[in-house]
């Protein structure tokens, strides 16, 4: 074999090795097209399943919000204060101890007998 013929196998050999690293560079970006295609589908339904679990929360926080504001509303109305209650109480007390007082000087007056 002459020098041109080792030229043509060197070439050839050289032409095959670099069809197979193009063949093999192109079958590495197109598995890596189908997962990054695969991984945008899994973002994008994980974007929608965070969407709707977000409206939810929403939602559920709505309706709590709507419930302590009923709450905040119906709470002066159903319950009194332990000071109000107290003060209630004291001036109850304060005239039935006067009214108590206006018997005992009405039974004196009358002369009944206290037991």
């Amino acid at each position: 074999m002459n020098l041109y013929e080792w030229l043509g196998v060197a070439a050839i050999v050289i032409a095959g090795y670099f069809a197979l690293v193009q063949l093999i560079v192109s079958q590495f970006k197109s598995e890596l097209r189908a997962r990054f295609k695969a991984q945008d589908a899994l973002r994008q339904a994980g974007q929608q399943e965070q969407a709707s679990r977000f409206e939810r929360l929403e939602w559920r926080m709505q309706r709590f919000e709507d419930g302590m504001f009923g709450l905040q509303k119906e709470l002066p109305i159903a319950y009194v204060r332990r000071e109000d209650a107290i003060r209630e109480n004291t001036i109850i007390n304060a005239k039935l101890d006067a009214l108590h007082d206006k018997i005992d000087k009405m039974a004196d007056r009358r002369g009944f007998a206290r037991e």
